[in-house]
């Protein structure tokens, strides 16, 4: 599984077996989800790799584009990628949330232990990012999961779980537009959103008991709110950029005109980097990760 490579893949990009749920241990019975697990060029069977979780939207959409921008971010950080499976074309998550859909959060975690059979993963530096309903799912996926993601990044949906099951300080980061139209920057909209983009940023700070709260404002209308003082170090960050619409900063991606205008002036992608790199579970969060994939304690570190 060396060589900058897809694992197991069977066609061109984005290809990936697809595994019966069954397998997975999924209760959904007949639907056969997939994940796409790239392993980057410097990955070493000796050696644990952080590891990546990206969430598409509804479908694929702008993932295609995405992922390809993504392997580029996997190989700098010599991290493991794994792209998540959607049902009927989305994540079953939030407050539209249909109660005989499916557990996306089992094919989740069912995924991620598979992947930790496959490759060594550094527990304390696994991470979530998505765009749009899939980054919501990200914030689920904190929520539910609360043992193993060291920080999250979802861009045009900052939300705040409710309620937030997570039991201990998430570092989050993330990119919203004032001038989106799917999930408004000030609340409104859809029922699954409502509520708008400062409040989620300030539940996130209080549950990460946060004790200072910075403006910066940069240039080309972009603001960037930080939330210090953090329990157990983590950090709480928001990038509101002015006029932009329901897209991902600094993406190749041709959004389409409904989704508002796009933005080149700020690249999501290096900043999310950036964010992960320094943030990773305190030691002794590790060995709850550690029984949440099922990933024997004696393996190389």
């Amino acid at each position: 599984m060396r060589g900058a490579r897809l694992t197991r893949s069977s066609h061109e990009f984005l290809s990936a077996p697809l595994v019966p749920s069954s397998a997975l241990g999924l209760p959904s019975g007949c639907v056969r989800r997939m994940f796409l697990l790239y392993v980057p060029s410097g990955h070493s069977a000796s050696r644990r790799s952080s590891l990546v979780v990206l969430n598409p939207d509804i479908g694929r959409s702008p993932m295609d584009k995405l992922v390809q921008e993504v392997f580029t971010v996997a190989e700098r950080l010599n991290s493991l990628l794994v792209v998540l499976d959607v049902v009927r074309h989305a994540f079953n998550v939030g407050a539209d949330a249909q109660a005989s859909g499916e557990d996306d959060v089992a094919y989740a975690l069912a995924a991620l232990r598979k992947v930790a059979e496959a490759v060594f993963v550094d527990v304390r530096r696994v991470y979530c990012t998505g765009y749009s309903r899939g980054g919501r799912f990200c914030a689920q996926l904190a929520s539910e999961l609360p043992a193993l993601f060291a920080a999250i990044a979802p861009v045009a949906s900052l939300r705040y779980p409710h309620p937030n099951n997570a039991t201990r300080p998430i570092s989050v980061i993330a990119f919203h537009g004032t001038s989106d139209p799917i999930n408004p920057y000030g609340g409104g909209g859809s029922p699954y959103w409502k509520t708008n983009v400062s409040a989620a940023f300030e539940g996130w700070a209080a549950f990460d008991n946060c004790t200072t709260r910075v403006t910066e404002r940069e240039e080309r209308g972009v603001a960037v709110q930080r939330s210090g003082g953090c329990a157990d170090g983590a950090e709480v960050a928001l990038y509101t950029v002015q006029h932009m619409g329901h897209v991902w900063p600094g993406s190749l991606y041709d959004f389409v005109r409904a989704v508002g205008p796009p933005c080149t002036s700020l690249h999501a992608l290096s900043i999310i980097q950036t964010f992960f790199a320094r943030h990773a579970l305190l030691e002794r969060y590790a060995p709850a990760a550690l029984a949440l994939l099922d990933t024997p304690t004696a393996a190389p570190g």
